[in-house]
């Protein structure tokens, strides 16, 4: 028989896991891509599609979102005639959207990795079927955006300069600890300041820390950063 025991398959990865799920069941099964940006997300304080969805016609927006579905096409009509277009169906952690892309934007979008979660510049779109009764057009409502600029999620996170937040359930830091954080602020050394809150006395508190302890908000510092805290919060248990 074949013996695999010895074989060196590597593992796939969180992506790779969830770009079979969605092929072969339409859905992501164990995680969604956009989870670990969740944090990110939430610091760029971007738009769900979700809210999106109920929003008036013309209200400008930015999204975290995936694109599901994407094809080219003509123009036809109007002052654009001739020229290339495209559509495309997004998805994220709410909900699912519609979007329309012209001139810069198509072309931006174009030269970037449409598999990876993106940061996409929105306005929504008037309503296609203005005679709807509201029960009808509330049903399954998705967004209806045409996109206007986009850009990979992870470096737009990595690219913004608002304060980076981690919170510790512990009164006291070991000098150790102290000095692992210095070697994971030194390792992902950026523009965003970074705020450390914790309980001093019973009190809550807030340092922040210097401009010469700047950091970049990527996902591997979360998850440097969110190991550090781990630690931290355990020994503190123990």
């Amino acid at each position: 028989g074949l013996d695999m025991s010895d074989m060196d398959i590597p593992e796939y990865t969180e992506e790779q896991k969830g770009a079979f799920e969605k092929e072969a069941f339409g859905f992501y099964l164990t995680t969604h891509p956009l989870l670990r940006f969740k944090d990110e997300i939430r610091r760029l304080e971007l738009t769900d599609l979700s809210t999106a969805a109920s929003m008036a016609p013309e209200s400008e927006i930015r999204v975290a979102a995936l694109i599901t579905e994407y094809r080219e096409t003509i123009i036809k009509k109007g002052k654009s005639a001739g020229k290339s277009m495209g559509i495309a169906g997004l998805e994220d952690l709410m909900g699912e959207g519609d979007a329309l892309i012209f001139d810069t934007a198509f072309n931006t979008l174009k030269s970037l990795d449409k598999g990876q979660p993106l940061l996409l510049d929105c306005k929504i779109r008037k309503p296609r079927d203005e005679g709807d009764s509201e029960e009808h057009a509330d049903e399954n409502k998705k967004a209806e955006v045409v996109i206007t600029g986009a850009q990979l999620l992870s470096e737009a996170a990595a690219a913004d300069k608002r304060p980076y937040t981690v919170t510790l359930a512990v009164e006291t830091i070991p000098e150790t600890a102290l000095d692992e954080l210095a070697g994971i602020l030194s390792a992902h050394k950026g523009q965003s300041p970074l705020h450390l809150r914790l309980n001093l006395d019973g009190n809550p508190c807030k340092l922040l820390f210097g401009p010469n302890y700047t950091i970049t908000p990527t996902v591997s510092f979360k998850q440097d950063i969110e190991n550090w805290r781990l630690s931290i919060q355990g020994d503190n248990c123990a």
